[in-house]
């Protein structure tokens, strides 16, 4: 026999009842028993005991019946979600307007919350006993009441007296909600020998402090820590606060739990959460926590995600706003922190997109979690899979004994960053595409889903809308990320930027490597403007590093400044060579932009670029021989 017995009212019940065994792997668990009245459902119960069985299911009037009648079975009611009742009221009142409802105490105070906004005349009678059902559907009759809201047992007796009926009927999650706490019930009920044996020690050596009241309200057991914060002379009889005792006997009596309530005594601040143990009549356990260990605890982790460096660093605050269009989009992009819509940052290269994207994180309520960033181009694409998403013990040759937790499960409460996203595989889009949508991930090799709460953004300096025509990316993962788009302008169209950013830079250089702040003469801060920056900010970065390395003058002149950027320019901006006889593409255009400043005077330009009016004829010669 199975150890639990699903009592079904009716046929119509029976074919939802098995889609939800099905549904909940319960073959082997729940067996259904058809069942009419209370009397029968008593004696199925007896007969399920005697073979074994420890838990039933049942409607509500059969389930409180059974509980009364003390079978010694763990008795799960199946619920009511409310929106059965409601249609039901509903469609009755459109029907007849008036009518009666008959049910348990559940059912009748349901109707009785709706009576008025619905406009219904509805007549209330609580079942106790089968044999009522007669008694009601005579007075029914004789009332002239044409109409019955109720369970199947109810509208089984009013068809029977020839009365219209509209039967509440059971859902299949109603089902599944019992089942699955049924399951868990007899779990415990499976435990308990083994529970009994280490419960004991096990309370003694936890943080929290615990007391367990059994069904007479004394105190059963306590854990040392509980002892602490409440007892006296090293022994608890009874909860020393008034407040505590009230909450306590809250919890009894609405048979809900009680969380978090703050208290203060025997020099302790703690937070106290009662709860009422399903199944034992006013039994409860009251769960302590010190306020300082849960500060400790949190401090922990905190600790330990900055140790992997799943912090965002940046915040707006740290980013250059001098120029209008990076105020417009730091503007912007504090308007997409407040809410959790996936964010598309695109920009060249070295424009700053994972600086916006930890502000971005740093602004938005998710601040003090986890954030992780994930370079979607630097990871082998046959790697990148079991890094997002974590994979199990024995996926593939290689894994990890136990397997491994990915990034997106570090990331949950807090937000992912995925930069490089134009680098991805079709097949990975794919599944991203999925994470996006159902918001839960499968470990690699597993056959579970892990739910996941986070916030994504991405980042990319590709054409993506390019790249979906070429077929090279996944139209539906594009419109996907691309909820909230935030363009992040190249360092040349925000020259208004760059002395600020020059001085900052060096003044972060020259404290790293214990070196004197430079200055920058207007000339100087001149040639770095008017520069066309192809590496953006990251580039200038670099060229500010080298000049507070390299200089031996506290000043910087314009001469240095083109120095600089010889090293510095990126191989598809230039036409630098090893032979010191050929000019780079910087040092042409500083060149050139500056002779047409000073209206092609030799002697003043020579002069702007900090060089003697000889060099600049030498220079100028290897110009022409390149135009050549």
């Amino acid at each position: 026999m199975k150890p639990i017995a699903l009592l079904v009212n009716s046929e119509d019940m029976l074919s939802t009842v098995k889609d939800a065994i099905a549904n909940t792997s319960a073959e082997n668990d729940v067996e259904s028993i058809m069942t009419h009245t209370y009397e029968e459902s008593f004696k199925i119960a007896q007969d399920f005991k005697a073979n074994g069985g420890q838990c039933i299911i049942a409607r509500g009037g059969h389930a409180r019946f059974l509980r009364a009648m003390n079978t010694e079975l763990s008795i799960t009611a199946i619920p009511f979600t409310g929106n059965n009742i409601a249609s039901m009221l509903i469609r009755a009142t459109k029907d007849w307007g008036e009518f009666a409802v008959i049910g348990n105490i559940t059912m009748v105070q349901i109707a009785r919350e709706l009576e008025r906004p619905i406009g219904a005349k509805i007549h209330y009678f609580e079942i106790t006993n089968w044999a009522d059902f007669d008694t009601i559907m005579l007075q029914l009759r004789g009332a002239g009441v044409k109409a019955v809201v109720g369970g199947y047992d109810a509208t089984r007796a009013a068809r029977a007296f020839g009365i219209h009926d509209y039967c509440i009927r059971t859902c299949e999650i109603e089902i599944v909600s019992a089942i699955i706490e049924a399951k868990g019930v007899l779990s415990a009920l499976m435990r308990d020998q083994h529970w009994n044996k280490l419960f004991g020690a096990a309370i003694d050596t936890i943080g929290e402090g615990v007391v367990v009241f059994d069904g007479m309200g004394t105190i059963s057991h306590a854990n040392q820590r509980a002892i602490k914060m409440l007892g006296e002379n090293g022994v608890l009889t009874k909860l020393p606060l008034a407040a505590m005792q009230s909450h306590k006997d809250k919890a009894l009596s609405s048979g809900e739990p009680v969380y978090d309530e703050l208290y203060e005594n025997n020099g302790y601040k703690f937070t106290a959460s009662f709860l009422p143990i399903e199944g034992q009549e006013n039994s409860l356990v009251t769960v302590m926590q010190e306020v300082e260990y849960v500060h400790k605890i949190e401090r922990k982790i905190r600790q330990k995600i900055a140790s992997k460096g799943l912090i965002a660093k940046n915040s707006f605050e740290s980013i250059c706003e001098d120029s209008p269009a990076v105020k417009k989009a730091v503007e912007i992009a504090k308007r997409y922190a407040v809410v959790n819509s996936s964010v598309l940052i695109t920009g060249e290269t070295g424009t700053g997109k994972e600086m916006f994207a930890q502000s971005i994180h740093n602004y938005s309520k998710r601040a003090d979690e986890a954030f992780v960033a994930v370079n979607c181009a630097t990871i082998p694409a046959n790697l990148l899979e079991s890094e997002l998403f974590g994979y199990v013990e024995g996926a593939f040759t290689g894994a990890k004994r136990g397997g491994k937790i990915g990034l997106f499960e570090l990331a949950h409460k807090g937000t992912i960053f995925l930069d490089e996203i134009g680098e991805t595989s079709l097949d990975l889009q794919a599944r991203l595409l999925r994470v996006l949508e159902e918001h839960e991930i499968m470990r690699v090799g597993d056959d579970k889903v892990i739910p996941i709460d986070i916030r994504v953004i991405a980042a990319t300096n590709r054409d993506l809308k390019e790249m979906v025509n070429e077929g090279k990316f996944r139209s539906d993962f594009y419109y996907r990320l691309d909820v909230l788009s935030l363009r992040l302008p190249p360092l040349h169209e925000c020259k208004e930027n760059i002395e600020t950013l020059t001085r900052n830079f060096t003044n972060k250089y020259a404290a790293l490597n214990k070196r004197r702040v430079l200055r920058y003469s207007d000339d100087a801060i001149k040639i770095l403007r008017n520069y066309s920056w192809p590496g953006n900010v990251r580039e200038l970065k670099n060229v500010i590093e080298r000049l507070v390395v390299t200089s031996s003058k506290e000043q910087v002149e314009p001469e240095q400044v083109i120095e600089a950027l010889h090293i510095s320019v990126s191989p598809e901006n230039t036409m630098q060579k090893n032979d010191p006889g050929t000019l780079s593409a910087a040092e042409t255009e500083m060149i050139r932009r500056t002779l047409d400043e000073c209206g092609g005077n030799k002697t003043l330009a020579a002069k702007k670029l900090g060089i003697s009016r000889p060099t600049l004829h030498r220079k100028l010669k290897l110009l022409e021989d390149e135009d050549i």
